[in-house]
């Protein structure tokens, strides 16, 4: 991996992106959910722009090689304690870079354990990913409604975080969908959904 990314390291890029597969477990071999297109990027928001509108799963950092300053400089820190923490801190991360490449290469190789935590369909944990995600959501819109990124990566970024969270109410059930339904209401989130196609159920 390292010797691929010399050269882009070398090159001087804030954020390196690269791709990952499935392996074994009851993933089919053409899963492409973390497959985006190569790519390079004038700017961080148009690579954000990019990564949303190819509909894929991009915010997971085991996909990315980023300097060290995007972190200090913007303050950016997983939450603790919380599932989908990366949902949080990537999409900014890739946004504040000045320079980003998708490269495509497969620098990841995933398999999913049975007593992996993502792997826990018990209906508790399943509650518990909707309100992680749901902070994260709230902490993402207040970043980037205090920051410099433009209107448009905005909306192009809401409209996909917005189908991602809506995509948790399948999980619940009688009064804990009624009650999450209610916390998206309460924030318009489906305001910010453009057009009406959901992303694929397995992206969920």
């Amino acid at each position: 991996l390292f010797q691929t990314l010399l050269p882009y390291l070398n090159y001087g890029y804030d954020v390196i992106k690269y791709n990952a597969k499935y392996i074994g477990g009851n993933f089919s071999p053409d899963d492409d959910r973390f497959i985006c297109a190569p790519e390079k990027f004038d700017s961080g928001e148009d690579a954000l722009i990019s990564f949303c509108n190819q509909g894929k799963i991009f915010a997971t950092p085991w996909l990315y090689c980023a300097k060290k300053s995007l972190y200090t400089k913007n303050d950016l820190q997983f939450p603790v304690n919380k599932v989908h923490e990366d949902v949080a801190i990537m999409p900014l991360l890739v946004a504040f870079a000045k320079s980003v490449i998708s490269i495509d290469y497969v620098g990841y190789y995933y398999v999913q354990h049975k007593k992996s935590i993502m792997n826990d369909r018990s209906y508790e944990k399943k509650l518990s990913r909707a309100y992680d995600f749901l902070s994260h959501y709230d902490y993402l819109h207040e970043r980037l409604n205090n920051s410099n990124v433009s209107e448009e990566c905005k909306k192009v970024f809401y409209n996909y975080l917005s189908k991602r969270i809506n995509c948790k109410i399948e999980h619940l059930d009688g009064v804990d969908k009624e009650n999450f339904i209610t916390e998206l209401n309460s924030r318009n989130v489906n305001s910010h959904i453009l057009d009406g196609e959901y992303i694929a159920k397995k992206y969920h």
